[in-house]
C-alpha cells in the first residue's frame, strides 16, 4: 500500500524527510516481550520508519522506570493471583493492564516524532465514536474529566517513544485493588504513582470493543500520518536479540532490583512479647533487619535478626528463614512470627 508524499516543511520551518510506516498489531500478552520489543524497534528501525504498534497484556502491572514496586501495588495479593509485574523504559506511574484495555505505542525518530500528531490519531478515532475527548496536560486523555489513557515517553539517541493506555472495559475494581497497597509504615524515596479518576470508555459508549478500536485507529493513522509507504507484514526481527531482551524485562533484577531503596516496619505482639521487625530493602532484596522486641528470649530475636539478610524481599523467602531457625525451645515463637509473616502485604 502506498500513498503520495510531497515535500512538507514541519513548524520549525525545517523540510521534513520521506516517511515509511509499519503497523504491527500484536498478538502476544507477554508484558516483558511486548516491552521489549519497543526497546528493540527503537535500537534497530531505519530513520525513515515511523511504527504503530498495537498491544495487549493479560494480568499485569506496569511501573515507571523509576518507581518502587512495594510502595505501588500490593504485591502479595497481586502475585498470589498470579499476576505478571514488568517495569517499561519510560517514567510515570503504575498502570494495571488487562485484555479490557489496549495499548500504543509510537516509535519513530526525532524528525517524525510529534506529539499533537500522535495524541490526534486517538483523538480522532474516539471522535469517529461519537466520543470527544480532551487532552489534560502532558499525559492524560480524558472523558468527561476522567482518565481513560495515561501516556509516557522514552527517549534514546535519536529515537523517541510515545507510548499509553485506552481503557475500553478493563476491569478496574481489580485494578484499584492491586494499585491500593496497604498504608504501612513504608518509607520510600519511589516516585509514587498519582492516583486519578479513571473511566472506561464502555460506560460512555456501551458496546464498544477493543475489536472496534483497532482497525479504527490504523485507518485514522493512515489518514494522519499519509506515508510514502506501509508495511502491515511482521517486521524483521532478530529473535536471539528479541529474547535476550525479554529475559532481561522478565528478570528479577530489572523488574524489583531497579527499585530505590527504602524500609518496611511492622509490629505485632504476641503472648511472648511485641516484634517490631524493620526491614531495609535493597534491590528487591533484604540488606539488613533489624527486629526490636521485649522478648525474654534475645538470642531468638538475635538469630532472627541475622537471618533476615541478605534475601529476597518476599514472603516466602522470609518465611524459609526463620523456619530454617534452630534455636532450643522457640517452636512456638517460630510458628507465630512465620504465620505472621505470611499475612504481611509485601
Amino acid at each position: 500500500m502506498t500513498s503520495e508524499w510531497r515535500d512538507t516543511l514541519r513548524k520549525d520551518g525545517r523540510l521534513m524527510t520521506p516517511m515509511t510506516a509499519s503497523i504491527v498489531i500484536g498478538t502476544g500478552h507477554n508484558p516483558w516481550e511486548n516491552l521489549a520489543l519497543e526497546e528493540y524497534w527503537m535500537r534497530s528501525q531505519p530513520t525513515e520508519n515511523v511504527i504503530f504498534y498495537l498491544w495487549q497484556n493479560q494480568h499485569t502491572i506496569v511501573i515507571g522506570r523509576n518507581q518502587n514496586p512495594w510502595k505501588e501495588v500490593s504485591m502479595a495479593v497481586f502475585e498470589a493471583e498470579d499476576g505478571k509485574l514488568a517495569r517499561r523504559l519510560s517514567g510515570g506511574g503504575a498502570v494495571y493492564h488487562d485484555l479490557g484495555n489496549l495499548n500504543f505505542s509510537f516509535i519513530a525518530d526525532k524528525t517524525h516524532y510529534d506529539l499533537e500528531k500522535q495524541f490526534s490519531v486517538i483523538q480522532q478515532t474516539l471522535q469517529s465514536f461519537g466520543l470527544e475527548v480532551q487532552k489534560s496536560g502532558r499525559n492524560d486523555l480524558l472523558l468527561e474529566d476522567r482518565k481513560f489513557s495515561g501516556n509516557a515517553y522514552y527517549y534514546l539517541g535519536k529515537k523517541a517513544l510515545h507510548h499509553g493506555t485506552i481503557l475500553v472495559h478493563a476491569d478496574l475494581e481489580r485494578a484499584a485493588r492491586y494499585l491500593s497497597p496497604s498504608k504501612e509504615k513504608l518509607k520510600a524515596k519511589g516516585v509514587a504513582s498519582v492516583r486519578s479518576r479513571i473511566i472506561n470508555l464502555q460506560e460512555k459508549k456501551p458496546g464498544l470493543t477493543v475489536e472496534a478500536l483497532i482497525p479504527k485507529l490504523r485507518e485514522v493513522f493512515l489518514r494522519v500520518y499519509a506515508p510514502t509507504s506501509v508495511s502491515e507484514a511482521e517486521l524483521k526481527i532478530d529473535k536471539e536479540i528479541l529474547r535476550e531482551m525479554t529475559r532481561r524485562h522478565a528478570s528479577n533484577l530489572w523488574r524489583y532490583g531497579n527499585s530505590p531503596d527504602f524500609e518496611y516496619t511492622r509490629t505485632k505482639r504476641f503472648d511472648w512479647g511485641e516484634v517490631e521487625l524493620c526491614f531495609h530493602v535493597s534491590e528487591g532484596a533484604l540488606l539488613r533487619t533489624r527486629v526490636f522486641s521485649d522478648s525474654l528470649y534475645p538470642d531468638f530475636i538475635d538469630r532472627v535478626e541475622a537471618a533476615l539478610t541478605d534475601i529476597p524481599f518476599k514472603v516466602p523467602h522470609i518465611v524459609d528463614a526463620i523456619d530454617q531457625l534452630n534455636e532450643p525451645n522457640t517452636a512456638s515463637m517460630k510458628s507465630d512470627l512465620s504465620g505472621w509473616v505470611k499475612t504481611l502485604d509485601l
